[in-house]
């Protein structure tokens, strides 16, 4: 559904990226601050819809850019759709080529690189939770290698 289309009692549909490091298979994730709902779990990188977006993957990218500075290329290989409430989130799978040092917004305390089968699922924002929750483990632990062959992108 296109994003003007979302019924009015849905908050602003947000979309969010979970950043895969393709040389190390790691995840980027944000410590969020006391200013963000949900604060002090780790979450990838997103938020509300903005006007100007056309899309969920025009919402991930610029959040993404925003939250981290980063801006090099990131191919999105998966996506989902998370809901808790009223509350609708697009979360996509980006892959970056190599880890990178982000340039953190007043949104996030910190963020830390980690392989993605030792989080716990306690300490995540309920997006990322929910999104890692239901993407199979399989695909997690090879993101690396697969990414090493050219994959169709956003």
């Amino acid at each position: 559904m296109p994003l003007r289309d979302v019924p009015s009692r849905d908050k602003a549909p947000g979309a969010g990226i979970l950043p895969f490091a393709a040389s190390t298979g790691r995840v980027l994730l944000g410590e969020r601050s006391h200013y963000c709902a949900d604060p002090y779990t780790w979450a990838g990188f997103g938020g509300s819809a903005e006007p100007e977006d056309r899309s969920p993957v025009d919402t991930a990218l610029r959040e993404f850019v925003e939250e981290t500075g980063y801006h090099g290329p990131v191919d999105l290989v998966a996506s989902g759709v998370v809901r808790r409430g009223p509350t609708v989130s697009h979360v996509f799978v980006g892959i970056v080529p190599v880890e990178f040092e982000p340039t953190l917004n007043d949104e996030h305390i910190m963020a830390l690189w980690l392989e993605p089968m030792t989080l716990n699922p306690a300490a995540l924002h309920w997006t990322a939770r929910e999104f890692l929750r239901v993407l199979p483990s399989p695909y997690l632990t090879d993101l690396g290698r697969r990414r090493r062959t050219p994959r169709s992108s956003f």
